[in-house]
């Protein structure tokens, strides 16, 4: 390992140590309070302001210090427009990713002096800090884009801060960005599922397919985000972020940082086992929550080494030297302690064995990319909940129709027709009235279990209230969908169950037939949108129900489909 300077490494800690407390706040007025309160009694300033984009001004949202006649209202209430903060920085000599301008110079006594507060009751003859002197730690969002500053003023020492301790300051910063777009983003997954659960009728239709792909898209970013971020603190070059499968434990990839296209779709065509990775996290290996292999410690199965597909590159020898068969692996869990995925990390720029600074770095992020994962994953599981029929398992009325709209979409493009089954149990009311409820329940389950096994592939089968239920076929006319539905109708007439109190409970279903020919009326499409068609084509199903129950019940019925 690298050697680093005890005080060193004690004060990476201590910003480590103090910036995971961020990650517990609920709030962002208490977060800002905490950021500048480390900033002065942890980092060595005597004062610190916080400061906000909003639209074109900068707003003072937070302040701090040891002497409270420091943060007068002047202070409190201070406004800073974009275009002077841009001036600040255009002007500001560089200390690593921090600003800092002198309040001798030039720039702050002629043009920016009257949007600057000096810290009262500063003596500038025992100090190397002017009282107009400028140092801001910049926070970014996950596009880059500054969001706010923190400012913080009179250090303790009088002087300007060290480079190392500059450092820690630019190090601090980072991890306040990411604290605050985390606060922000856990504080909207919280109300979207707030909603989620109040309005569980709802459900589809605020969340049709096109969103869901948007959220999905919505998390490989963040997941390239964090592997872009981890990489850059901790200096690796290369990073791979795989995720778990539902119900599988198949890896799939999903974000990477400095692989070529090549390298990624290999990857991507060549999915891993969660289990493959079982000999790289053996708790020997173990350095708090990552896993580090050394080839000159550990071995591998020669099965294992080929899923690694290591790339060829020199290798160097010495006992902290990186070498190519090394490998640095974090295990990713959810909130209820599943494992769901796996960080690996290669390469490490400065050629050599990963310090413990690094090593908290990369933990810290780790749990950080967990957090974000897990409550994507939360956000699903409630979704899929609230589109799924208690009782049958089926999709419910509202997915049924979303999925309608995407199918007649697609069958306009191909040209393929569809159809739409609606099918009513007939006289379910005397079940009821018969036996009981807890028996029509069984009952209902019974023909949703026929009728999902006699549906064809790609077939979506749905409850759609009370006793109904409905069919959507893909490419199959008319014709094709009366057979498929006289094939249900038989199955449930010769269907019967047993009654609790004895006896035998069976009945019979009506079924009524719609098809969508994209080839017919394709002049009117032009001037109907998608919805439009869905509603013609479930009404068309359902007049035929109606004709079927009409006509004796227990039959098929079709109705022609008037757009």
């Amino acid at each position: 390992m690298t050697e680093v300077s005890f005080e060193d490494y004690s004060n990476l800690r201590t910003v480590i140590q103090t910036a995971r407390k961020l990650l517990l706040l609920e709030d962002e007025i208490s977060l800002f309070d905490e950021i500048n309160r480390i900033v002065c009694d942890e980092l060595g300033f005597s004062a610190s302001v916080i400061f906000v984009k909003e639209g074109d001004i900068f707003r003072t949202v937070s302040r701090y210090s040891s002497d409270p006649e420091t943060m007068n209202g002047e202070i409190a209430n201070h406004i800073m427009p974009a275009k002077v903060v841009d001036e600040i920085r255009n002007h500001a000599e560089p200390i690593g990713n921090l600003f800092w301008l002198d309040g001798r110079t030039e720039v702050i006594q002629n043009s920016i002096q009257s949007f600057i507060v000096p810290t009262p009751n500063f003596d500038e003859s025992k100090s190397g800090w002017h009282p107009l002197s400028l140092l801001f730690a910049p926070l970014y969002d996950r596009d880059g884009e500054l969001i706010g500053l923190i400012n913080p003023d009179d250090p303790k020492d009088g002087t300007l801060p060290s480079a190392e301790n500059s450092l820690f300051l630019e190090l601090f910063a980072n991890y306040c960005s990411i604290a605050i777009e985390l606060l922000r983003a856990r504080t909207n997954a919280a109300s979207r599922i707030r909603i989620l659960e109040a309005q569980r009728a709802q459900i589809s239709r605020l969340f049709e397919t096109t969103a869901e792909s948007r959220r999905q898209e919505q998390l490989n970013e963040v997941l390239s985000d964090f592997a872009r971020m981890m990489a850059e603190a901790a200096d690796f070059q290369r990073i791979v972020i795989n995720l778990k499968e539902p119900d599988t434990s198949r890896l799939q990839l999903r974000a990477s940082y400095g692989l070529t296209k090549a390298e990624e779709e290999a990857l991507a065509i060549n999915a891993t086992d969660l289990r493959q990775f079982e000999p790289l996290m053996q708790p020997e290996m173990a350095i708090g929550g990552v896993y580090f292999f050394d080839h000159k410690r550990f071995s591998l199965p020669d099965e294992v080494w080929e899923m690694l597909a290591v790339p060829e590159r020199t290798a160097h020898e010495g006992d902290d030297i990186w070498h190519p068969l090394d490998s640095l692996t974090i295990p990713l869990f959810d909130f209820d302690g599943d494992e769901i995925g796996i960080i690996s990390l290669d390469e490490p720029i400065s050629g050599r064995h990963p310090t413990a600074s690094q090593l908290e770095t990369l933990e810290f992020f780790s749990s950080q990319c967990e957090a974000a994962i897990s409550q994507v994953i939360k956000f699903q599981r409630l979704e899929r909940k609230a589109q799924t029929d208690d009782l049958t398992h089926l999709p419910t009325r509202n997915f049924f129709t979303l999925q309608v709209d995407h199918t007649i979409e697609r069958a306009i493009q191909s040209g393929q027709k569809i159809s739409v089954l609606f099918l009513d149990i007939d006289k379910f009311k005397h079940i009821n009235d018969t036996y009981g409820h807890l028996a029509g329940d069984r009952y209902l389950i019974a023909c949703a279990d026929i009728i999902e096994s006699f549906a064809p592939d790609g077939t979506i089968v749905a409850r759609y209230g009370g006793e109904e239920f409905t069919l959507l076929l893909n490419d199959l006319d008319e014709e094709g969908a009366i057979a498929e539905a006289e094939k249900i109708r038989g199955s449930i007439e010769s269907m019967s169950i047993d009654a609790s109190e004895g006896g035998e409970i069976r009945s019979t279903i009506s079924i009524g037939v719609a098809t969508f020919d994209p080839s017919l009326h394709r002049h009117r499409f032009r001037s109907l949108a998608t919805s439009d068609l869905t509603v013609a084509l479930l009404g068309a199903a359902d007049k035929a129900l109606y004709k079927a129950k009409e006509s004796g019940r227990n039959r098929v019925a079709t109705s022609s489909f008037e757009p």
